[in-house]
Order: structure tokens, then C-alpha cells, then sequence
């Protein structure tokens, strides 16, 4: 677990000055993949009803201008094309919490256009930060 917490700590440092798009950013298909094994979470109380989630994630979405593609009471896809990404991510609950799993893309190469996998961890802990606070306004 140090391990991996070293590595990723390494990548984010890295990404943070060798890429565009967000603050920080993991590139790259098998640091995807392990990204999305464990993607960050909110934590969500058992009795947020479903469509209030909905709504709450399609709130969160839609406060930090991302295009909303499919909206359901428990899964909300969210896509945001801007500065060399083409994020998309998905809010999804599972029990009491909501992942936020990615399918993002940035340019790696400006000259060949090449696009890679990657998370735009910034943007993603922003919607995380976010969706807690709009659960919390519908539930008054």
C-alpha cells in the first residue's frame, strides 16, 4: 500500500507539470485502470433517495459547465471537452457511496494528436467536493 501510495503520489507530481488540461493528471491506460479500480468516492447517507441523487449529481455536473449525456436515479454521465481533454466521468452509487469513474482522454503529443487515457484528477476532486454540498441543498 506504500508502495502504490508513493507511486501514485510520483505521477500526480509528475503529471502536474508535464500535461495541460487540469491541475493534476494521471495518463496513461494501466494508470487509468488503476485509478478506476479505486476511483475516489462521496459518501452517501441510505436514506438519499434516489432521485434526489439524480439531481444532486446532475446539479454537480452542471455548476462546473459539463454536458450532462445520460442521467438515471443512481448513474449520471457527465463530459467536458476543454484544454486538451475530452473528459468524460460517471457518477455511480454503489450502496452507500458514489464512485466517480473515468473514461477521460488528453493529447499527450500536440504534433501527432495522439490521444491518450487519462484522469483529470483536479477536475474529478472537484465534483467529488461538490456533490456532498448539492445532496445537502435538496435534502432541506
Amino acid at each position: 500500500m506504500i508502495i502504490k501510495a508513493v507511486f501514485v503520489s510520483s505521477v500526480l507530481l509528475l503529471s502536474a507539470f508535464a500535461f495541460t488540461g487540469c491541475n493534476t493528471t494521471i495518463s496513461g491506460s494501466d494508470d487509468v485502470a488503476e485509478y478506476n479500480a479505486d476511483p475516489l468516492t462521496v459518501s452517501v447517507a441510505p436514506d438519499v433517495s434516489p432521485q434526489v441523487l439524480q439531481e444532486a449529481m446532475v446539479d454537480t455536473f452542471q455548476e462546473r459547465q459539463w454536458t450532462v449525456v445520460s442521467s438515471s436515479p443512481n448513474e449520471v454521465v457527465g463530459t467536458l471537452d476543454h484544454r486538451g481533454f475530452e473528459a468524460k466521468v460517471t457518477m455511480k452509487r454503489e450502496g452507500n457511496v458514489v464512485k466517480l469513474y473515468s473514461d477521460s482522454t488528453q493529447l499527450e503529443d500536440f504534433k501527432t494528436g495522439k490521444p491518450v487515457p487519462a484522469v483529470p484528477l483536479g477536475w474529478l476532486e472537484n465534483l467529488q467536493k461538490d456533490l456532498p454540498e448539492r445532496i445537502a441543498n435538496l435534502q432541506r
